[in-house]
Formats: C-alpha cells, structure tokens, sequence
C-alpha cells in the first residue's frame, strides 16, 4: 500500500511548464518587458534579459551605443542584414523603441517630392546662382524690379510645387511615429508645408504645438500694415494681375479700408503690402518668443530619448545652436542617455562636429527616406 504521503497530488504538474515564470528575487520580477526595455535603452549598453514575452529584448544583449560620431551609410540598405553591423543594429532599436523623439527637419527630407533645396552641391538653388541666396534677403529682394520679380516667381514656383507634392517615406516615417504617440516635436525649416499634411500630426497639441515652423510658411501672406493674413493667392504676385502694376501686390483689405475713409472724409492712413508668411535673413521671427519658449522647454524636458537631425547641413546659426543645446542637455543634463542622430547625404563639416562635442552618437550618411523601412 502507498503511504498517503507519498502519492502525488495529480492536480499539480512535476515540472513547471515552460510558460510559467519562475519567481525572481531581483527587482525586475514584477516590471512589465516594455517598462524594462525603455529602462534598458537608458544605458550604455543593453544588458542581457530573460523575457520569453520579448524576443526582441534577448537579442539586444550584445547591442552597444557605438562611439561618438560613428558613421554608418545606409546606401545598401536592405541588403545589409542588421546582424552584420552593430551600428545598423543599434539604429533599428532606438528608432523602434525610443517613446519621445524630437526631430529637427532640414529642406533635404522635401527633395524626394521634388521640391528643391538650398545648399545641396548638385540641385540647391544657391548653388546654381549666387543671386538666389539674395533672393530671401529682405534688405536685397526690393532693392531693384530684376530682383523682386525673380523673388515673386521663386515664390509661385515653390507654392506651386508645395501644394502639388506627394509625401515622402520620410514624412510618411514621421507620421507613424505620431500615430503611435512617439513623436514629441517636429522643428522644420522648411516652408512647403509638407508635415501639415501627416494626418496624425497636431498643429495645437496640448501647451506646445507639434510642429513647429522655423522659417515660417509659404501657404499664407500677410500684410506689412494691417496684419491681415490670407491664404497665398499666386495671381497677385504676377505683375500683369496687380490692381496697382507694381511688382510689390498691395493689401486689398488696405484699399478697401481707404475707400470708406476717402468716402468718409477722412485722412489717408496708406495701403500696405503683402508677402509669404516666411522669415527671410535680416529679419526678425514674427513668432521667435513663442518659438523660444518651446525650444526652452524642450532642452530641459529629461523625458525626450531620442534626437534625430535630418535633412540640414546646419548652415542656419539659430538652427545650429537649437541642436546643439538639446543635445549637450541629453549627454550631460538630467537625461544624459538620451541618443542623438544625424542623418545627412553629406559628412557634417569638421566645424560642425566641433560644435557638438562629441554629444553625437551615429551620423548616417544616405538618403532620409531609407529610415522608413527602419521604422
């Protein structure tokens, strides 16, 4: 006969099953594999996890932060497969898992819808004419009738081609990291209005929009005098369709108000002149308090983990600086593991490199929208 003690208890199985977790007596028993691995993307170096939920956290054991300003060139890509190339590896994690991305956007991630650049040595407008770069100075593009007519026809064309334009991978990049709420800021130069087009973009997110426009936009215009803005109309910056002939349009919110005042008996006042709703050099940023103030809270927020440069060469100071600032805050601040992209057709000057102070952790030299099939 079997002692009562000896049977086994048949409502329990001999061995734990695979799919029970043992009890840990370290203090990541009761940490869910999403808290730990943003923890673990934190640090230096991701250490081993035993999570059988997360196949992703097991492989990102042997994943390290490559050295500061590290190159990888994304050409090739997908042929490289991510295991042969820790950098290429430690690119896909931080762009998969980091929650607070800032991203400070440049004309370069708008070429691939066929809106030109700047600067860029093959197609960028100051490089084919010296006299396009006088062309978004204020003190230049009124100095003389030559200057202002190629100024009103740069500005139908970019419209023209701003309202036209497809999105890129890259917005289409950006506009899935919003919907997944993972997106905390864009900073853009560019005026072609590309990034309202992201469905999942808010202009007006809470205390601080999502994005925000460096350089103003092309969409509207706005009177030097009344202040009063209307969507860009391209017709009033051909001579021929200008009530008064002049290159410069008037603001016919200006002259209708003069008529009643004439009508009235009253004195003339003047009739102001409209332009795009962009910052040209030598000139102030109608919005720069505002601006400021969002930069100034976004280089002290410690919750930001990823800052990803793209698409600028950084020629702009203020832009320059904004860079910088943020990233010096995410090595050395509060944050101070937070990671820091570049991403560029071209190798950053050695100036520029300069600047950051080794506060950049991979420079990828390629085309943006290859991040795409990264995200």
């Amino acid at each position: 006969m079997v002692s009562p003690r000896s049977e086994p208890n048949k409502d329990l199985p001999l061995t734990p099953p695979t799919s029970v977790r043992k009890k840990q007596n370290n203090n990541n028993a009761n940490i869910s594999p999403k808290l730990l691995l943003k923890d673990l993307l934190q640090n230096d170096r991701l250490s081993p996890v035993s999570s059988p939920e997360k196949k992703l956290i097991r492989r990102q054991r042997t994943i390290r932060r490559p050295k500061p300003n590290s190159v990888l060139s994304i050409e090739n890509y997908p042929q490289i497969k991510p295991s042969q190339n820790q950098s290429n590896d430690y690119l896909k994690v931080i762009l998969t898992n980091s929650q607070e991305i800032v991203v400070v956007a440049g004309a370069g991630i708008s070429t691939h819808a066929g809106i030109p650049d700047f600067r860029s040595k093959q197609n960028g407008l100051y490089t084919k004419s010296q006299k396009n770069k006088s062309l978004m100075d204020l003190n230049m593009i009124y100095s003389d009738e030559s200057t202002t007519l190629q100024f009103n026809d740069l500005m139908v064309s970019l419209h023209d081609k701003s309202i036209n334009a497809e999105l890129t991978p890259f917005h289409k990049c950006l506009d899935k990291l919003a919907n997944e709420k993972r997106l905390k800021r864009i900073y853009t130069q560019n005026i072609d209005s590309l990034e309202k087009k992201l469905e999942n973009v808010s202009i007006n997110n809470g205390k601080f929009p999502t994005l925000v426009q460096l350089h103003g936009s092309i969409d509207n215009t706005k009177c030097n005098k009344c202040n009063n803005i209307k969507p860009f109309d391209p017709t009033r910056f051909k001579n021929s369709n200008n009530n008064t002939g002049s290159l410069i349009p008037s603001c016919l919110e200006c002259e209708e108000m003069e008529s009643v005042r004439a009508i009235a008996g009253l004195r003339s006042k003047g009739v102001g002149i409209i332009r795009p709703t962009i910052t040209l050099y030598n000139e102030v940023h109608t919005e720069g308090d505002s601006i400021a103030n969002i930069i100034n809270y976004d280089t002290k927020l410690k919750s930001i983990d990823l800052l990803i440069i793209v698409g600028t060469m950084l020629s702009i100071p203020h832009v320059r600086k904004l860079c910088q600032n943020m990233a010096y805050s995410m090595k050395h601040g509060r944050r101070k593991k937070g990671h820091v992209i570049f991403v560029c057709n071209e190798p950053p000057t050695q100036s520029i490199l300069n600047g950051f102070d080794n506060n950049i952790d991979l420079i990828v030299l390629g085309d943006c929208q290859s991040l795409y099939d990264y995200v």
